[in-house]
C-alpha cells in the first residue's frame, strides 16, 4: 500500500509557490488589521464629537434661556460627557469648547438679547455650568 502524504510536504516548485502565496495573503490580513486598530483607538482617544456636542448643546441653552420669561437658574450638567477636561468660553455670541491641553476650538453661535449682552468669561476645570437670568441678564459660572 502506497502512502499519501499532504502536498504541503512534497518538494515541488508550485506548492511552494502556493504556500509563499498563502503566507503574503496572511501578513498583508495582519498588517490591515493592525492598521486598522491603531485607527479606532486613536478615534477612541479623540475628543472631537465631544466638542461638537457641548456647543451645540450649550448654545441651545443659552439661547433658550434668553427666550425664556423672567428670572431663572439652571445647572448644567452631563453625564455622556467628562465636562472637567474642557474649557468653555461664551464671547461675541458663540460658545467655544476647548480641551484644557488643546487648541483646536469648536464654537457654535447663539442668540444673544441686544439689550442685555453677555460679556462672556472663560469657565474652566468644571462639572457643572451654572446659568442664571435675573432681571434680562444672564450669567454663567
Amino acid at each position: 500500500m502506497k502512502k499519501i502524504y499532504p502536498k504541503i510536504f512534497l518538494d515541488k516548485k508550485a506548492d511552494t509557490n502556493a504556500i509563499y502565496h498563502v503566507l503574503i495573503q496572511i501578513l498583508i490580513a495582519l498588517a490591515v488589521y493592525v492598521a486598522l486598530q491603531s485607527y479606532i483607538d486613536s478615534v477612541a482617544k479623540d475628543t472631537l464629537f465631544e466638542k461638537y456636542y457641548l456647543s451645540n448643546d450649550l448654545s441651545l441653552l443659552a439661547e433658550t434661556i434668553y427666550a425664556g420669561p423672567g428670572g431663572l437658574s439652571y445647572y448644567y450638567t452631563n453625564d455622556r460627557v467628562q465636562m472637567s477636561k474642557f474649557s468653555f468660553d461664551f464671547k461675541q455670541q458663540k460658545t467655544s469648547v476647548v480641551e484644557q491641553e488643546g487648541t483646536l476650538t469648536i464654537a457654535q453661535p447663539y442668540g444673544e438679547d441686544a439689550n442685555a449682552p453677555y460679556s462672556g468669561q472663560r469657565i474652566e476645570n468644571k462639572d457643572g455650568l451654572e446659568f442664571t437670568k435675573t432681571r434680562g441678564r444672564l450669567e454663567i459660572k
